[in-house]
């Protein structure tokens, strides 16, 4: 391989790993400065021979950066994790059905019938979907508090075989 070609760090959001959608992508600082955000699964930089610090934000969280020496044309892949809690179905289905309502609500302006269906029979189905919605909201919130009062909320891992990080990065 030329001395000149690049190497290449590749960001990869563990698999079953819940990044809320709120925060948006996180983003992947390398030598301090922001090389760009993982949207999707994964990632690549191409970054140039020598030793490297990385660190992910997400959500005003900063991970522990790692150190990595890399020569040129290697490649190493890096897990973000996160403890966040997956989000509870109850209030996923509580907005969903919330929507569902409100949507038919604005048809029934139009079509008599559907506003009666949905203001006299759909009411008693919503508030009960609504009460636990709010019920799964508390409990993830206290799920979060917990888990955050136990560590830190996301983590780097080298995850390429052979590989181990040098030291935590400063």
């Amino acid at each position: 391989m030329p001395q000149d070609s690049p190497a290449v760090i590749v960001v990869e959001r563990a698999a079953g790993q819940v990044f809320p959608f709120w925060a948006g992508a996180p983003w992947v600082i390398i030598d301090g400065r922001f090389a760009g955000r993982v949207r999707k699964a994964r990632r690549e930089f191409l970054v140039p021979a020598g030793e490297h610090s990385i660190w992910v934000v997400h959500e005003s969280r900063t991970s522990e950066g790692i150190s990595l020496r890399l020569g040129a044309g290697e490649r190493v892949d890096i897990l973000c994790k996160s403890s966040e809690p997956p989000l509870s179905t109850w209030h996923v289905l509580a907005v969903w059905f919330l929507c569902f309502h409100v949507a038919l609500d604005w048809v029934g302006r139009f079509i008599p019938g559907i506003r009666f269906f949905a203001r006299n029979y759909l009411i008693f189905v919503l508030i009960p979907v609504v009460i636990a919605g709010f019920l799964g909201m508390l409990l993830y919130f206290r799920r979060r508090h917990i888990l955050k009062s136990q560590g830190p909320m996301i983590w780097l891992e080298v995850a390429t075989p052979g590989w181990s990080r040098l030291s935590p990065a400063v």
